[in-house]
This record gives structure tokens, sequence and C-alpha cells, in this order.
């Protein structure tokens, strides 16, 4: 199931405070923020040499995995600063866990901390 759930658009940083605030609600709610983590060398080169990555975009409560992502809603401009341009919603896909080959390899430790 996906949900846009932003009432109307909103701009980066308005988008940003109201990720940051469904997030809060989520772990008050008992759900467990999740990543991707590249623990081999291959894994890490496959990815830009990041270690990890979709810190804050997956939250598990049993069995249910919720995705968090921003959408734009607006055409992108050139020169624009892409830290505060465009018009944005939040939308929101509920799967169960195991929907998909890639969510298997999800880390939900207590280590991962947005």
């Amino acid at each position: 199931m996906n949900i846009g759930v932003s009432p109307h658009s909103l701009t980066r940083p308005e988008a940003d405070a109201e990720r940051a605030e469904v997030q809060r609600r989520l772990r008050a709610d008992g759900f467990t923020p999740g990543r991707f983590v590249y623990r081999t060398e291959k894994e890490r080169a496959l990815h830009g040499g990041q270690t990890s990555s979709g810190e804050g975009m997956y939250w598990l409560k049993g069995d249910a995995l919720v995705r968090l992502e921003p959408k734009r809603v607006d055409d992108e401009q050139r020169g624009e600063d892409p830290r505060t341009a465009g018009r944005w919603m939040l939308a929101l896909s509920i799967s169960h866990r195991a929907a998909s080959s890639s969510y298997s390899s999800l880390d939900f430790s207590p280590t991962t901390t947005k």
C-alpha cells in the first residue's frame, strides 16, 4: 500500500520537518529504524564507498515494514539550491517485511540512530 501523507505540497525544509515528526511518532509507537549496511569491500564499492544507506527511511514493527520517502511534486529548475528548492510530499509505503528480497538485507540493530 502506498500513501501520500502530506495534505498539500511542502517546501523542502517543511518536508524535512514533517518527515522528522513522522519518524518520531513511529519510534514512539514501537517501530525500529533500519538501514542497509554494506559489510564487504565489494558491497561498499558498489555503493560508492558508503558503509550504509537508507537511514530514516525504513521502519519495522513485527512484520510490518514502513518506508518513508520524500517525493518532489514539481519540476526541477536549473540553478536551484537542492537543499531548499522544490515542492515536496512525504510518500509512505507499507508492506510485509518479506515482500521484497532486498528488504531481507535491512539491518534493524539498535545501533541505527535515525
